[in-house]
């Protein structure tokens, strides 16, 4: 799948979360399960929404990168979107919002996306290789200092 369909499909997605939760809101009464079904599509409907924004962005930011890997870096960076938004609604309506609690929740997603790159790039096979060659004349020159 191209990285133009995945982007078309997210937001088409987006569109269809955000039209049901429009309808959820417009003509269904808050009942209990209903806030729960509610945040789900709000956390939905912005990930997909987003999704094509942070391709962008990472496009930008990195260049060299393949398709696949900022398909799937847009797509979880999506999610944390998503999540983020939901958690500050939570919190919002909780009533515990507070701005070093919304600053310490930006902070975990954050570094949980920086833990996740850096791994990726750790078991990639591209990243893993060392960069500095080997001369086949260093290693005979410590090999004849030896003896």
């Amino acid at each position: 799948m191209s990285l133009r369909r995945t982007y078309l499909l997210a937001l088409f997605v987006g569109l269809l979360s955000w039209a049901a939760l429009a309808a959820l809101v417009y003509y269904r009464p808050p009942e209990p399960p209903l806030p729960w079904v509610a945040l789900l599509l709000l956390t939905l409907a912005t990930a997909t929404t987003t999704v094509p924004l942070w391709g962008r962005v990472q496009q930008r930011l990195t260049p060299t990168i393949s398709p696949d890997a900022l398909r799937v870096i847009a797509l979880r960076e999506g999610l944390w979107a998503g999540l983020f938004v939901a958690g500050y609604l939570l919190l919002r309506v909780s009533g515990l919002l507070d701005s070093v609690l919304l600053l310490v929740l930006l902070t975990l997603f954050v570094l949980l996306e920086n833990f996740f790159q850096g791994r990726s790039r750790s078991e990639s096979p591209t990243f893993a290789r060392s960069t500095r060659p080997v001369h086949p004349q260093s290693r005979t020159r410590t090999k004849s200092k030896r003896k």
